[in-house]
């Protein structure tokens, strides 16, 4: 079984920030006060525009200068992160990285649960110290009882692909 997310994670109403880019909506998660907002190709392309939009931001797989110049917008209401994760079998790699007030809150993290998955950048780390958990705890989320991580406590398990939240 795989899985594979990808999108922007704020603490506000994204209603109060930036538009929101065409074709995309924002879901309130199960943890009151957050917002996943998924990022699927056409939102991705339609935030970056011009050459220097549609660069990737180094080290990270997806995340382009242009939503990048995004979030950074929408921080200036509050916290946002981006995550970007991919699971196969339970395994796999995960990134982030966190703005506030247009600035890095939370250092761009990139996680792998062993060798061979992610770059050779990617650090191994226990599931608990995954990216998209240590980034969620940056954000004030704390594991609730019966959850596994962050990421369960947040309702992130929800959906198994990005495409899964643009139906909830």
């Amino acid at each position: 079984m795989s899985s594979d997310i990808e999108g922007i994670i704020t603490t506000t109403d994204p209603a109060a920030g930036p538009e929101l880019p065409a074709g995309t909506r924002a879901v309130p998660l199960s943890r009151p006060g957050l917002w996943f907002i998924p990022l699927t190709n056409p939102v991705t392309e339609a935030l970056s525009t011009t050459p220097e939009d549609a660069e990737l931001v180094a080290g990270f797989y997806y995340l382009t200068e242009g939503v990048a110049r995004w979030a950074r917008a929408l921080s200036e209401q509050g916290p946002v992160l981006y995550v970007q994760g991919e699971t196969w079998a339970g395994e796999g790699f995960q990134a982030a990285i966190g703005w506030d007030r247009g600035k890095v809150c939370y250092e761009a993290d990139f996680t792998r649960d062993r060798d061979g998955e992610g770059e050779d950048w990617y650090e191994i780390v226990d599931r608990c110290d995954s990216a998209i958990n240590t980034g969620l705890r940056s954000l004030g989320v704390t594991v609730e009882e019966g959850d596994h991580d962050e990421f369960d406590t947040a309702g992130l398990t929800l959906h198994r692909s990005t495409t899964g939240w643009l139906t909830s």
